[in-house]
């Protein structure tokens, strides 16, 4: 029995010590339970950057989108659907058939015609000499047409009305503000930073006075 005991022992001592000599020769790798860091290839680094580089393109405002919202953008088509008076028109902006206020009510840029309705500058709601002359040729020129809008740097009044020049052709021929001057309907309004065809605007008006007509006939602009 004694035997059976020691020869378990021997067996039991030789199996501790190839275990202790087994750990020792491992690699070191084998015992490092933690994964290691993990670091971005060169391509997921360069797709991130890429992500951030397109990021920051669609953010940027496009040179088109910059123009509308300063003014200067091509003249842009709608469909009349109200004279309001000689300046003033609602048109068709959105192509939806309704007129959406304020943003559809077109004031023409650079001129004044006279009130037709009651307002602050016309408590007595008479139509003022020559405002029903003014309406009449504004609603000539452009009642139920498509006409082309001209914007300058600001494009909405303190009313959220739009500022345009009104025309008649898509490119070129006179704007129905500069006709309304021209037949002495209207009186130059100019505020900056909308500018733009002043000078035109104020000839127009001067020759105007200069025939007598319209405005220019009576007393008080004498």
């Amino acid at each position: 029995m004694k035997k059976d005991f020691l020869k378990t022992l021997r067996k039991r001592s030789i199996l501790i010590l190839l275990l202790f000599i087994g750990i020792f020769l491992l690699p070191n790798d084998w015992f490092n339970l933690t994964p290691p860091p993990t670091t971005p290839t060169k391509q997921t680094q360069q797709h991130g950057s890429s992500s951030v580089n397109q990021a920051k393109i669609d953010t940027k405002v496009s040179p088109s989108a910059k123009r509308i919202s300063e003014g200067f953008t091509e003249r842009k088509a709608c469909q009349v659907l109200k004279i309001i008076d000689g300046d003033t028109i609602s048109c068709d902006l959105n192509g939806n058939g309704l007129i959406e206020s304020p943003n559809e009510k077109i004031r023409f840029l650079q001129v004044d015609t006279p009130e037709t309705k009651r307002s602050k500058r016309n408590p007595t709601g008479k139509a003022q000499p020559f405002g029903l002359e003014a309406q009449a040729y504004t609603k000539k020129m452009t009642e139920a047409k498509v006409v082309y809008l001209e914007f300058d740097k600001k494009i909405r009044d303190r009313y959220g009305r739009t500022l345009a020049w009104v025309y008649l052709q898509a490119k070129g021929g006179e704007s129905v503000n500069a006709g309304l001057l021209k037949s002495g309907l209207a009186k130059v309004m100019i505020y900056a930073p909308n500018v733009a065809h002043q000078d035109e605007m104020k000839a127009l008006e001067k020759n105007a006075q200069a025939s007598k007509k319209g405005l220019w006939t009576l007393p008080s602009n004498e």
